[in-house]
């Protein structure tokens, strides 16, 4: 049924809008710090038998940074290397690397199969 009322402790309420007050100043605060299903994911993290998400290696990092300014969790270093720790999968860096309008290293291998296809027509 739904109501309009509130029917809960006080310290439910209190709870909620301490975590709603963290989670505007720390983005995503509760996925990190208190929801069990991240915890639960932290640990196999460390324990990282496979390398899943794809780096261009040596280009990835220090010239160009799109990947660690666009990651919302702040889980890709400078230099390219990724914390699997604070990493929640969304993927969006696997967008960019795969992406040769904006990846530089795929960007110069678009370029560089551009030109040898112009070469090899005429």
């Amino acid at each position: 049924a739904i109501t309009l009322r509130f029917q809960r402790e006080w310290g439910f309420l209190l709870y909620a809008l301490v975590l709603v007050a963290i989670s505007a100043v720390n983005h995503k605060f509760y996925c990190r710090y208190v929801c069990p299903l991240g915890a639960g994911l932290a640990i196999p993290a460390r324990l990282r038998l496979f390398d899943w998400l794809k780096r261009h290696r040596g280009d990835c990092g220090t010239p160009c940074q799109i990947c660690a300014n666009e990651c919302e969790v702040a889980a890709i270093h400078p230099d390219g290397r990724i914390n699997a720790n604070e990493c929640h999968y969304c993927l969006d860096c696997q967008i960019t690397y795969h992406d040769d309008q904006r990846c530089p290293p795929m960007i110069k291998r678009r370029k560089r199969f551009e030109k040898a296809s112009r070469l090899s027509r005429g």
